[in-house]
């Protein structure tokens, strides 16, 4: 009989209620309000138009809402606030006897869920920036999907980070937001369709000359599927090491080494 995976059930029940992770994402919301009202129209809608330059504030939102989820997933994965009432990975990896592979997926599905429920709140100034700009809803959907892959990956780079690294104050902390910063400009550079904020220009600034080079595959099922597989191997990462983390932890609490102790 189908269950439901108590990690998903515990972002669910966290959700609901206030705490640090909710007031996380209320600083990415002002910082989304504020790109809205920075890139809103500042003459007449008809002179814009008439200079062939259309308003922008529904990509630039869109770019926001990416870089902030991106910035918030990646803290989120190295456990620097959790949901009210949610448990740690390694909680859940030492405390319960759910299989590693049960802990990760869903530890992952719940995220997408968070970032899913991420994007509802957002979705008000989408709204707000489509009214102005305009734009087609088939461009703008596909990067709120790719917003949702693009989280994931940074979230379990987050986890992965902290398992390795520990809870070290400062190192950590330096660590996870050099790491943000380098991945997002150098993918933005070196691999343009693995980019986030590429990708959203390629898709919905028509009037933008930074486009992507042709190749057999389009631009948009590369991003997917670079994703998609780096989703997979950082699941396999990240499996390997809360099972060397549960290994460790079960002959730390052997007798033999209590004796020894």
């Amino acid at each position: 009989m189908f269950r439901i995976n108590a990690l998903v059930t515990g972002v669910w029940r966290g959700l609901v209620q206030p705490g640090p992770a909710q007031r996380a994402y209320l600083n990415c919301l002002l910082v989304q309000a504020a790109t809205v009202f920075l890139w809103w129209p500042k003459s007449n809608l008809s002179k814009a138009l008439a200079q062939e330059q259309g308003p922008q504030p529904l990509l630039a939102v869109t770019i926001a809402i990416g870089l902030t989820i991106a910035y918030y997933s990646i803290r989120a994965g190295a456990e620097e606030f959790l949901l009210t009432g949610q448990q740690s990975l390694r909680e859940w990896t030492v405390g319960t006897p759910l299989s590693i592979r049960r802990i990760v997926s869903g530890a992952v599905l719940g995220h997408g869920l968070q970032t899913l429920h991420q994007l509802a709140l957002s979705a008000p100034l989408v709204c707000v920036a489509y009214t102005v700009g305009g734009g087609e809803w088939r461009s703008l959907v596909l990067c709120l999907v790719m917003v949702v892959l693009h989280a994931e990956v940074f979230w379990l780079v987050g986890a992965i980070i902290y398992l390795i690294i520990g809870h070290n104050g400062q190192s950590t902390f330096v660590t996870l937001r050099f790491f943000a910063a380098a991945a997002y400009l150098g993918i933005s550079i070196a691999f343009p369709p693995a980019s986030h904020f590429r990708m959203t220009i390629h898709l919905m600034d028509e009037s933008s000359v930074w486009k992507m080079s042709t190749t057999i595959l389009t631009p948009q099922l590369v991003f997917l599927l670079t994703y998609a597989a780096s989703i997979a191997i950082l699941c396999l990462v990240l499996a390997t090491l809360l099972r060397r983390y549960r290994r460790n932890s079960a002959i730390a609490d052997t007798p033999e080494m209590k004796t020894d102790q």
